[in-house]
């Protein structure tokens, strides 16, 4: 990949970013927006996008709440 500048590609407003790593061609984005206390993981592209003639439906993979440790404190 690369550096480059996507114009399509945005944080929502108040969001900063976390962390970021790539799987399979698509680069996934965890952000936190410490004014009203939300996270979001978002992607680019999508991964629904179909970019080639492969069927991606062999790679989704499914998580739960129980795939995360949560701390209440």
């Amino acid at each position: 990949m690369g550096n480059g500048k996507v114009e399509t590609a945005y944080l929502p407003e108040g969001y900063v970013p976390l962390g970021t790593t790539s799987f399979g061609g698509i680069i996934y984005i965890v952000s936190y927006n410490p004014l009203n206390n939300r996270c979001q993981i978002g992607s680019f592209p999508s991964p629904e996008r179909n970019i080639s003639k492969d069927k991606v439906i062999d790679n989704i993979v499914s998580i739960s709440n129980s795939d995360f440790e949560f701390d209440d404190t």
